[in-house]
């Protein structure tokens, strides 16, 4: 089951997945930074609604050397609250909380730290803009990827 996905016209980067593995590979200028992580999920144009939808959550890569490489994990249980958050947001999760992450929508990493407990994370969001973030769970079981609207 090989496909085309056109790239989208805001990002201009056109890729292209390969039968069914999880091997994406990126054109069109895409290169990345050594050692930088980012944060993207495949869409699928809907040409009858005349918008993209997704196809897959987010995931998170990391370039290295001339190659991107993304190992999916297990699915962890975690929550966020309260989502919309205005000055805290609380992260609890089924396992100890390895680390935590925060990427504003477009991918880029934000200097939000958190404030990590066992299995309780907590982060200021004071500094961020109003807007949608994706925060990067790390346990000793899994990653799982949430969604945080700064109010």
């Amino acid at each position: 089951n090989s496909f085309s996905i056109i790239s989208r016209f805001e990002s201009g980067v056109p890729y292209i997945e390969s039968g069914n593995s999880e091997t994406i590979t990126f054109g069109g200028g895409f290169a990345g930074e050594q050692g930088k992580s980012y944060v993207a999920r495949l869409e699928i144009y809907n040409a009858s609604t005349r918008k993209f939808e997704p196809l897959s959550d987010f995931m998170t890569f990391t370039v290295g050397g001339t190659s991107a490489i993304y190992t999916p994990q297990a699915d962890i249980t975690a929550r966020i609250y309260p989502n919309p958050a205005a000055s805290t947001a609380t992260i609890t999760a089924g396992a100890k909380i390895t680390s935590l992450k925060v990427y504003s929508v477009n991918g880029t990493l934000t200097n939000v730290e958190a404030d990590i407990t066992n299995n309780i994370a907590v982060i200021d969001v004071t500094p961020l803009s109003s807007g949608l973030y994706l925060l990067q769970l790390h346990t000793t079981e899994g990653t799982s990827t949430l969604k945080l609207i700064k109010h």
